[in-house]
């Protein structure tokens, strides 16, 4: 019996040192992982990120086994968000390859893919047709503004079944905009959402980026209309109603997403809200960045447009805020966000595909792929930047090894 005793008392001693040992281990890595830097590698003659091409490679593998229909099965707008999400990923990892280059034909197949899953009966198939824009403005925008990166990624060789469809929808967008009293137009016969409008005014600035200027008058008109509307701490809500007042303020979510394409249409105006986002949104837990998903002082619970909130800070817009820091100029605050997403997503590399969070949610891995090509992969971060993180960090590990230490004794 107290044989038994001592070897059931040597087994737990065991099993929670395990547990500790596990836990210095985690934080270790999770320390390591705030300075990751992509891995390059050179394949004809070019420096290519091969961390992004691996996780691209993922997203290739389970995109044709259907991940995007598993998607909807969990998000109203899953089957679009994955495939547009996809096609921009691609399309942004090719467009500085040369158009000879094998990873380049790579990446415009694929982009025709997903453009060609946007367009497919399935990609259609939960919005409203009858709407005065039709399908309204979630899909209307994003397979609009994903047709004409495709068109922007082909150049000269786009075909002109695509240049005719996309300019045509860039013209029934452009009457909408104008005949609508509010600047935000439905995506669903009762809701509307001013960051589905705001790609359909993307897809027009687009368009004047690709071909001759056409839109300036209009987008100039939607933004005023827009500063107009703006929410109580002077932000672009995150819903309205149908006469245009707001429903819902301001999101991390949606703020992240909209200042990445008010960049595009407008960088002044995109600017002014990117500062007002970054004081209400942008916070700090344990020394580490993050995006609040409701403003600093307010507080609320997640839901479909959020992703998990740990500690008030919103996953989906942390992951894009990723982006949007990168575009903005935040070099140090996108870095360490990206270090964060390699630490707590937990990915690994095998047989040239890397995956997030063992791949059990392709859509995630869709939003860090398109999130992080537009992060510096050579940058080096700010001298202390994590050094709160690292102290608190150590004293953790302190607090492990002196519990060991008595546990054992």
């Amino acid at each position: 019996m107290v044989a038994l005793k001592r070897m059931l008392n040597m087994c737990l001693k065991i099993l929670v040192s395990g547990i500790a040992l596990i836990g210095i281990a985690l934080l270790s890595y999770f320390n390591a992982s705030l300075y990751y830097k992509p891995e390059q590698k050179t394949i004809d003659d070019l420096s290519i990120n091969w961390s992004a091409l691996c996780h691209l490679r993922h997203l290739k593998s389970v995109s044709h086994e259907g991940a995007a229909s598993d998607m909807q099965h969990i998000y109203p707008e899953g089957f679009i968000f994955y495939n547009t999400f996809y096609g921009l990923a691609w399309a942004d990892f090719a467009m500085n390859l040369p158009k000879s280059n094998s990873l380049y034909q790579e990446a415009l197949k694929e982009m025709e893919w997903a453009v060609s899953q946007v367009q497919s009966r399935e990609g259609k198939r939960i919005f409203t047709k009858s709407l005065e824009l039709e399908y309204g403005a979630f899909y209307s925008g994003w397979s609009n503004y994903l047709l004409g990166k495709k068109i922007q990624l082909l150049g000269k060789n786009a075909s002109k079944e695509d240049i005719e469809l996309f300019k045509t929808k860039c013209q029934e967008i452009d009457k909408v905009l104008n005949k609508n009293k509010s600047p935000y137009i439905k995506t669903y016969p009762n809701g509307i959402w001013p960051s589905d409008v705001m790609l359909t005014v993307a897809s027009l600035s687009l368009h004047d980026r690709v071909f001759n200027p056409k839109y300036e008058l209009t987008i100039d008109k939607w933004i005023d209309r827009v500063k107009d509307n703006l929410d109580e701490i002077g932000l672009i809500p995150h819903a309205v109603n149908n006469d245009g007042t707001i429903r819902i303020s301001a999101r991390g979510s949606s703020q992240s997403l909209m200042n990445i394409f008010l960049k595009e249409i407008d960088p002044e105006f995109g600017k002014q809200q990117f500062e007002v986002y970054k004081k209400h949104f942008l916070d700090y837990r344990l020394g580490l960045p993050g995006i609040l998903e409701y403003p600093k002082g307010i507080e609320g619970d997640e839901d479909i447009d959020s992703g998990p909130v740990i500690w008030g800070i919103g996953g989906a817009g942390t992951i894009v805020g990723l982006r949007t820091m990168s575009l903005y100029g935040e070099g140090n605050i996108a870095y360490s966000i990206r270090g964060c997403i390699e630490g707590f997503g937990l990915p690994y590399t095998f047989k040239g595909e890397k995956k997030y969070l063992l791949g059990i949610l392709p859509i995630a891995d869709a939003f860090i792929a398109w999130s992080s090509l537009k992060c510096d992969t050579t940058m080096q971060i700010a001298d202390f930047m994590h050094l709160k993180t690292h102290i608190i960090s150590l004293l953790a590990v302190l607090i492990f090894v002196l519990f060991l230490i008595w546990f054992w004794k």
